[in-house]
């Protein structure tokens, strides 16, 4: 898991390992664990987050899930954590510098950046390296709506 602090949100990064057993259709259920998720947050952040959230989970089918936990400022009780969950099923794109010539990925130039997406499940190690080698693009709307493919 890798945690992302922002200004106004806090970025989960769980790989599928983490997340196979989810049934992202049981809202009770994520809702449930996401609260203890942010219970954990509060003793490792040493803070105190409490209030209303926005939870964006985008799910893709070869990385896991990213969660973007949105503080939305509004505070009920100081003891309670209220969650809106959205569930959005995305192809996560991976920014990297180099053009790499591989069957595995289609690839895609944006605003002079070059972007994968997987085609097919990748080996761990494929994985590992390409983690190691790029930035996770969740959010990939306007990236594929600029974007190219080459």
């Amino acid at each position: 898991m890798k945690i992302d602090i922002l200004k106004n949100k806090i970025v989960l990064y769980l790989k599928k390992e983490y997340t196979k057993c989810f049934d992202y259709n049981n809202i009770d259920e994520i809702e449930l664990y996401f609260k203890e998720i942010i219970l954990k947050l509060n003793n490792v952040l040493k803070t105190r987050l409490y209030g209303f959230y926005t939870l964006n989970i985008f799910v893709d089918k070869y990385y896991g899930s990213v969660i973007e936990i949105i503080d939305e400022n509004e505070i009920y009780d100081l003891d309670e954590i209220n969650l809106q969950i959205n569930i959005i099923n995305a192809d996560f794109l991976y920014e990297t510098e180099v053009y790499n010539k591989n069957d595995n990925y289609e690839q895609y130039l944006c605003k002079n950046k070059i972007y994968l997406k997987l085609k097919n499940n990748p080996s761990k190690v494929d994985m590992l390296k390409l983690l190691e080698f790029s930035k996770i693009i969740y959010d990939t709307e306007d990236i594929i709506f600029c974007s190219k493919k080459i």
